[in-house]
């Protein structure tokens, strides 16, 4: 039993390592982009919403949605170029 929870320990402490590691990425994205990121994204709002609450196009929403994920791919390989194990 002390190793399944020494286990759970080190999994629970890997999982906060890569949320750090993920706010981190998703810090570098662009703050217009990151916007839409974070409420469609994480927040599951729908895109219709999303593009409602910050007064853009619809269409608006979906290309800084793109262009979000594909910043934060960026950073994503960046981090891990430097190290960071996201994997888990």
């Amino acid at each position: 039993e002390l190793v399944d929870e020494r286990t759970d320990l080190e999994r629970e402490a890997l999982r906060h390592e890569r949320a750090a590691l993920l706010s981190t990425a998703i810090g570098t994205v662009i703050e217009e982009r990151r916007a839409v990121l974070v409420m469609y994204e994480i927040e599951g709002l729908p895109m219709g919403e999303v593009a409602a609450r910050l007064g853009i196009p619809e269409n608006t929403g979906w290309n800084r949605l793109r262009l979000a994920r594909a910043e934060l791919r960026q950073a994503v390989l960046r981090l891990a170029a430097s190290g960071c194990d996201l994997s888990g």
